[in-house]
Parts: structure tokens; C-alpha cells; sequence
């Protein structure tokens, strides 16, 4: 990620590196032979399932996926070549890290700085900017108005905001404990969508 810039800053412990691509699977086909759990698996594509977690893998799948790894691997020293193109590519893109303090000789980065001390050299060429509110200007005639009933608004729905919530609590507790009301219709009648109704009483 940071090889794309054009000057490279790491603290001291900062571990840099790791040009290299890795890639896992389990495979608990044993342990599932073991309990008497047989797992069918069918592929359409010959190289759909390279390596397994349920069924034993083949060295046919285990070559096709370590050549995948190779692919993207390729891919990886390729776009740190370009953007890093003093690098020898064969010392550090073995997938190891290293300190920043030992990266820099090695061409990863290009100066030893903590964050805090990068940003105490640039203060001094660096411009500031001051941000300040800018002042409101005061709403006149029919505005003026509408904006003091919309502060007014406002504050009282802010005011009534907690009576309304115990209120809604207050209706919810009655409708748990509150019977659906009876239908009433003549005895045989029909409710609406062709619901058969009898009473009771």
C-alpha cells in the first residue's frame, strides 16, 4: 500500500515488508473419517475446489493452488517493482519483515521519523489555516418570524420528548395486557373477505 508513495516515512518499530502471498485451508477430513461422516463433494470445472477442508486433497489440487500463490505473487513484486524501482526484488520480496531501521538501507522506505516529529519539522513550512463560524445575519420581517417559531418548535418538541416516549411505554404495556376486541356481526353473518362470524352471545 505505501510503495505507490513517492517519499516513505516509518517510525523505528514500524515492521515493513512482507512482499509475499500466503494461503490456508484445514482439512479435518480425517477427523470426520474417524467419527463415520463421509462427505461427497462434486466439482464442475476442474480446477473449481483446489485445496479442501472436508474431503483429503490431491497433489493435482495442492500444485494448482501453490501456482495460484505463484500468480499472485508475481502480480505483487511487479507493482512494487514499478513504484519502488531501486528495490532488488529478490532480497526483499521473500515475504519476510523488518524493522524500519533495517528496511531503510534495504531501499522500503526512504527516511526514519516518528509521527509526531514528521509533523514538528513541517509546522514550520507548513500553512495554517484558521477556522472561524461565520456570523449568522439576523433574519428580518416575516423570516425573523418564521425562524423564531421554528426555534420555538423545536424546544418544545425537545421538551416533550420524554413525556411522549413514557406515554408510547404507558400504550404499549396496555396493549400486552388489553383483550382483542370481540366481532360482532348477525349470528351467521359474513365479515369482510368472506370470514365466517358467530356470536356467542
Amino acid at each position: 500500500m505505501a510503495c505507490v508513495a513517492s517519499h516513505i516515512v516509518a517510525a523505528p518499530f514500524a515492521m515493513v515488508g512482507s512482499i509475499g502471498v500466503v494461503g490456508q485451508v484445514p482439512n479435518v477430513s480425517r477427523t470426520l473419517e474417524r467419527g463415520g461422516v463421509e462427505v461427497v463433494q462434486r466439482t464442475a470445472g476442474q480446477y473449481k475446489r483446489t485445496v479442501n477442508v472436508a474431503v483429503p486433497n490431491t497433489e493435482a489440487g495442492l500444485a494448482k493452488f501453490e501456482e495460484d500463490l505463484e500468480v499472485i505473487h508475481t502480480s505483487f513484486r511487479e507493482w512494487v517493482g514499478v513504484h519502488r524501482p531501486k528495490l532488488d526484488l529478490n532480497e526483499v520480496c521473500t515475504g519476510e519483515v523488518w524493522l524500519a531501521t533495517n528496511a531503510l538501507p534495504l531501499g522500503l522506505v526512504d527516511e526514519i521519523a516518528t509521527c509526531d516529529s514528521y509533523l514538528r519539522t513541517r509546522q514550520q513550512s507548513a500553512k495554517v489555516l484558521v477556522l472561524e463560524p461565520i456570523e449568522k445575519k439576523k433574519a428580518r420581517g416575516l423570516a425573523a418570524v418564521l425562524e423564531r417559531l421554528a426555534d420555538a418548535t423545536a424546544s418544545l418538541r425537545t421538551a416533550l420528548w420524554p413525556i411522549d416516549k413514557a406515554a408510547n411505554a404507558v400504550v404499549s404495556a396496555a396493549q400486552v395486557v388489553t383483550p382483542a376486541p370481540l366481532l360482532r356481526a348477525p349470528a351467521g353473518g359474513v365479515l369482510g373477505d368472506g370470514i365466517q362470524a358467530r356470536l356467542d352471545r
